[in-house]
């Protein structure tokens, strides 16, 4: 008894063994062949940065305070902006060719005051902690499967995302609200008008994470970014951000800026005057940006494919 007990045990090891070896495989190789298309612009990128006279930015903010369409803002003025990166800020605008870099989860984290460029602006992105609670607990269920509410619950294998995706090729739910109704009653042609939206999803879906929930945690560790959640404290998590980084910068104000990109109680012109003013540039005369992070994914990805 105890000898197949042993044996299913082992087989049990196996699996999860051969499973995160596919996911860790994976990643890699997904890696790589990004990081070749990173490095083909940096030459490019370097000459670029060296002839601007652009004041280098960096991004403090968390996740979902706007990340995304503050990045999209720094393009719009004309900086070279990155979002989402593990590679430190120094690297990437001194080695990588980029004067604006945001969303860095594993370096805000251990950002310190002797962190602080002295040729660099700062901006700290924040949010109404309740809306930015919101926000959390709908984007990790949607990426992860992951209730910040129950935290201890395990990752499912797929993403929330990919199985909706899934579950509309196979015709087990209706489409999306705002799907376009197939053209035609041909039933080929609604096959086929259903196999390209549903690639179509699988491919946008790919720009902003894998299908797999696990490897999603492996870049982007929520779990260990905002331990706080597993005491209940989520609110807590963007009050006490914003405390210790203003504590980081008391003695360099004027290289702090602080902006709400998400907040309805101020008018596009008036938020590009918070980011425009203290980097001394003109104040555009558009919509500040209201951009999602897969949105942003996709735009960056093509700038690297496509630019020359």
């Amino acid at each position: 008894m105890a000898t197949a007990v042993s044996t299913a045990e082992g087989h049990d090891d196996d699996g999860y063994l051969h499973y995160y070896s596919f996911l860790v495989f994976f990643y890699l190789t997904l890696q790589m062949l990004l990081v070749n298309m990173f490095n083909q612009r940096t030459a490019r990128r370097l000459a670029e940065c060296k002839n601007s006279k652009l004041t280098r930015v960096i991004g403090l903010g968390l996740s979902r305070t706007g990340t995304s369409s503050f990045s999209l803002a720094m393009d719009i003025l004309g900086y070279r902006a990155w979002h989402f990166t593990g590679i430190s800020p120094d690297n990437m605008l001194d080695t990588h060719g980029f004067d604006c870099v945001s969303d860095l989860p594993h370096y805000r984290m251990a950002f310190s005051e002797a962190d602080i460029l002295p040729d660099a602006m700062y901006v700290l992105t924040v949010r109404d902690p309740e809306k930015w609670q919101k926000s959390l607990a709908a984007w990790c269920t949607r990426n992860w499967g992951w209730d910040i509410f129950h935290p201890s619950k395990p990752l499912p294998f797929l993403c929330p995302k990919y199985v909706d995706v899934i579950k509309r090729l196979l015709g087990i739910s209706p489409p999306t609200k705002g799907t376009p109704r197939p053209p035609t009653n041909n039933p080929i042609l609604r096959v086929l008008h259903r196999v390209v939206g549903v690639f179509n999803g699988i491919t946008l879906n790919m720009i902003g994470s894998s299908p797999f929930s696990h490897i999603n945690m492996m870049v982007h560790n929520v779990q260990h970014e905002y331990s706080e959640i597993f005491d209940g404290k989520i609110k807590e998590i963007m009050m006490n951000h914003r405390k210790r980084v203003e504590e980081i910068f008391k003695n360099h104000k004027d290289q702090l800026i602080i902006i709400d990109c998400t907040t309805r109680d101020k008018t596009d012109k008036e938020k590009w005057e918070i980011l425009c003013m203290p980097l001394g540039i003109p104040v555009p005369n558009c919509a500040f940006p209201n951009e999602s992070y897969e949105d942003l994914y996709y735009h960056q990805f093509s700038n690297l494919y496509y630019s020359t």
